[in-house]
């Protein structure tokens, strides 16, 4: 997990550093660690580079370089949602050619992956953010570069047999969500975390 979670004025003083904001999942450091494991497996394979464990998550949105006054109101967007925890299961490997990177998906996305991104891309646009309007594709990178870009720009994504990244597919428990701001520094991307919010099922008996 990338830097630590915070609140108030401390979540501001991560940010001061700069960065782009994003939301994502992040897995639990024993999933992490086993992705990280089958990221250096598949980069013997097919060369390139592989991403460090404590790197690895899915991206749910985007809300891009912001102002210290409109990442308070991006960090207030994530509250409040009412959904379940859920499961994900990354049981499908991906090529992607064009973006250079390798890595997992789910062949059937759970319905709440989706919601929980399309309702904070919903959000950031209330904002006047500019959101990706590409549909959202959950998938976990774990391999920029390689051989296989030598493949046309723009075909499709080729599947990855499960031979070549051992000990995979898996599950991921999902639990929380994270606002984390990502900086580009020469040794790579550093990520920190800037707020958690824990999923919940809302409970229509309380007032």
């Amino acid at each position: 997990m990338p830097g630590g979670a915070g609140s108030g004025a401390d979540w501001r003083e991560r940010q001061a550093g700069g960065g782009r904001l994003f939301f994502a999942l992040w897995p639990p450091p024993e999933l992490a660690r086993r992705l990280g494991a089958a990221a250096v497996a598949l980069g013997r394979r097919l060369g390139g580079r592989a991403v460090a464990a404590g790197n690895i998550h899915l991206t749910l949105v985007f809300a891009g370089r912001v102002t210290a006054e409109v990442g308070e109101r991006v960090a207030a967007a994530g509250e409040g949602l009412q959904l379940p925890p859920f499961e994900l299961h990354l049981d499908e490997g991906f090529v992607w050619p064009r973006s250079r990177v390798a890595g997992l998906a789910c062949s059937q996305p759970p319905p709440q992956v989706c919601q929980l991104a399309g309702e904070l891309a919903a959000r950031l646009s209330a904002l006047g953010l500019q959101m990706d309007r590409r549909p959202f594709a959950p998938h976990v990178t774990l391999l920029r570069g390689g051989r296989w870009l030598n493949a046309q720009p723009g075909s499709p994504g080729e599947p990855l047999a499960w031979g070549v990244i051992a000990g995979l597919p898996c599950r991921w428990a999902v639990c929380d969500f994270v606002l984390v701001a990502s900086q580009t520094l020469p040794a790579g991307a550093c990520y920190t975390t800037l707020r958690r919010y824990p999923l919940a099922v809302h409970d229509s008996r309380r007032r």
